[in-house]
């Protein structure tokens, strides 16, 4: 999986013409933060390209992401606290907490 699947999710997050979809594309959520995981380890445009995309669907729909927000928010505030990783990341982490 890649950001280009999550990527490919933002269309269907906008408008209440697409809530059946958004519906089940919040099923996947999850695999969405896996995505997110395996971004960190495949270099840093792979991350930012997610993060881009995450946030996207947040500026979209912040209620998108209301099944998992606990996850959310743990997962990225995780990610800004990280001392190891690139500074660069952990400012898009902390954008997509401040954001939502």
């Amino acid at each position: 999986a890649s950001f280009k699947a999550i990527a490919s999710c933002v269309p269907y997050v906008s408008g209440t013409k697409h809530r059946a979809q958004q519906q089940l594309l919040q099923q996947a959520i999850p695999q969405m933060f896996q995505v997110l995981d395996d971004s960190l380890t495949s270099g840093i445009e792979h991350a930012k390209s997610c993060f881009t995309c995450l946030n996207d669907i947040v500026l979209i729909d912040p209620g998108f992401f209301r099944p998992e927000i606990e996850k959310l928010l743990q997962t990225v505030l995780n990610l800004a606290g990280n001392s190891r990783l690139d500074q660069c990341i952990r400012h898009l982490a902390l954008e997509l907490a401040v954001t939502y």
